[in-house]
């Protein structure tokens, strides 16, 4: 609801974090897909490539003033929701599982 609330209110050129005001790390991210995905691959960082950035933290204070919004769900619900719109609406989506959290049929 966020992302729609700031294309109708908000048609400014500039950055607007939507987004609870949560600490995420890349490793955070993928673990939390993988999991809704209930897929389970091994994982391997390269850590002799650099990062730009170890974690996330973004700051959502702009939208609570602009837009007088706040997150209401977590990362974890947010990727699930995500997960499933694009399952039920992208054309391409035919290999994906067919509810997320549910594994693909063979």
């Amino acid at each position: 609801d966020g992302m729609l609330l700031t294309t109708e209110k908000y048609a400014v050129a500039e950055a607007l974090n939507i987004c609870p005001r949560e600490t995420h790390t890349v490793k955070d991210v993928v673990r939390t897909l993988f999991e809704i995905l209930d897929f389970n691959p091994k994982v391997v960082f390269n850590s002799k490539k650099p990062s730009a950035i170890p974690y996330k933290a973004s700051d959502p204070s702009k939208a609570r003033e602009v837009l007088r919004w706040e997150a209401k769900i977590s990362l974890k619900e947010g990727l699930k929701r995500t997960m499933d719109w694009y399952v039920e609406n992208v054309q391409n989506a035919k290999a994906a599982p067919a509810k997320v959290g549910r594994k693909a049929a063979a």
